[in-house]
């Protein structure tokens, strides 16, 4: 579908799906393969200076000089939502004043998303925590550094002093600062871009964001865990979005979510809460196809007991048209039980269109199993989270019934 009502052309098209017949001069297909990378194929046509665009499963909005793209999701804007993993609760009361379920830009939608959430947690007040310090005063406070001031040649002034200091200048802060910073010049609402920059004002005794930051997980306390969701959906906001020069000084604005990925973390996370009294569950987890363990696999899920793989399985997004699994699919899930002593596995599918994965595959000359289950987002995120317990409970079932021995443990 094209808009070309106002401002730049503007393409829409859903994941996994295609627009023909793009007219766009040939330097803006150009930096709009740039700007995308491998988000979106941008392919000439038979026809001069028409494109065809088409999408896998990165959803989002790309945006050069001269045109606009935006990738919808598949699935329900409130269950994309909840696998970002923010509250049902604010996704209703957002609806009431932005509506959201029409609105056909990822990042409209996710930019008054986050400035909702963002206002909600700030009004309980910034988050505060005593962080160690060191710096050189003209008085002495906290505990003076010998070490300090022998490298100072022993002046006496200025003194070396390492001391607790309650500041709002930490890691999460600096997460949810510049997530709003970077949100704010991707978005076209005037609004939404106010509401932004009003937040980053809040924020002004925050500094910017530092390496480690994002490379070390926040551990949350009773008084900050309001804000665990917003600082889950800063990071994957300055994960999927970015600001790029193109050649000439050229600007682009991306900001895109892979739903391969948001679908097999989201199943990791909530699967793991569900057995977390039962079976520990890993997601990534390095194994070796050979014995040398030079070959190496990471099965998105490896059950285990004692540290001991006893299921294995594999996230997968999209089915074919069929409703069949890719024939890689199942070869992939065999080399993950092959090389875990397992004789069972499951293939979690995504399923939006009534088609069902066969149930079942019974591998021919080995005794091994390779199952299917498909979660279906087209209904509510109670119904989301209602398949996720049933799965939950049908592997410890399997496991249950075929034992907890396994042979091989991960590598």
């Amino acid at each position: 579908m094209v808009d070309a009502a106002a401002g730049p052309p503007l393409f829409v098209l859903e994941e996994y799906r295609q627009v023909d017949g793009c007219a766009l001069p040939e330097a803006v297909a150009h930096q709009l393969r740039r700007a995308a990378g491998t988000a979106l194929s941008v392919q000439r046509s038979d026809r001069p200076s028409e494109w065809t665009l088409k999408a896998g499963s990165v959803v989002g909005t790309i945006s050069v000089p001269g045109a606009r793209v935006l990738i919808k999701p598949k699935v329900d804007a409130a269950n994309l939502f909840h696998l970002l993993g923010v509250s049902s609760t604010i996704v209703t009361r957002l609806d009431a004043s932005f509506s959201y379920a029409r609105q056909p830009d990822l990042v409209e939608s996710l930019g008054a998303l986050f400035a909702e959430m963002v206002e909600q947690a700030l009004a309980k007040g910034i988050v505060r925590r005593y962080v160690q310090v060191s710096d050189d005063l003209q008085t002495i406070r906290g505990r003076v550094s010998i070490q300090g001031q022998v490298r100072r040649g022993g002046l006496p002034l200025p003194v070396t002093c390492t001391f607790d200091e309650h500041t709002a200048d930490i890691g999460l802060n600096r997460i949810v600062k510049a997530a709003v910073v970077a949100l704010a010049p991707l978005t076209s609402s005037a609004r939404i871009r106010a509401r932004l920059a009003t937040l980053a004002g809040r924020l002004e005794e925050v500094g910017p964001l530092r390496p480690k930051d994002l490379a070390e997980e926040v551990a949350f306390t009773r008084l900050d865990r309001h804000m665990e969701a917003v600082e889950r959906l800063g990071r994957l906001i300055l994960d999927g979005s970015s600001l790029r020069d193109d050649v000439g000084g050229v600007g682009a604005s991306v900001f895109l979510v892979d739903m391969n990925r948001l679908f097999e973390e989201f199943i990791e996370e909530r699967l793991r809460a569900e057995l977390r009294h039962q079976l520990e569950v890993t997601g990534q987890r390095r194994v070796g196809l050979d014995d040398e363990r030079r070959v190496g696999m990471r099965p998105d899920l490896v059950f285990s007991k004692a540290r001991l793989p006893v299921f294995v399985g594999d996230a997968k997004y999209k089915l074919t048209t069929s409703g069949l699994g890719r024939d890689r699919d199942y070869y992939q899930l065999l080399a993950y039980c092959t090389s875990l002593g397992l004789d069972e596995g499951v293939l979690v599918y995504c399923r939006d269109d009534g088609d069902v994965p066969p149930t079942v595959v019974k591998v021919r000359n080995v005794d091994v199993q390779l199952h299917a289950r498909a979660i279906t987002l087209a209904g509510t995120p109670a119904e989301v989270d209602a398949e996720v317990r049933r799965l939950a409970t049908w592997v410890l079932e399997r496991v249950q019934a075929r034992g907890s021995s396994s042979s091989v443990p991960a590598a």
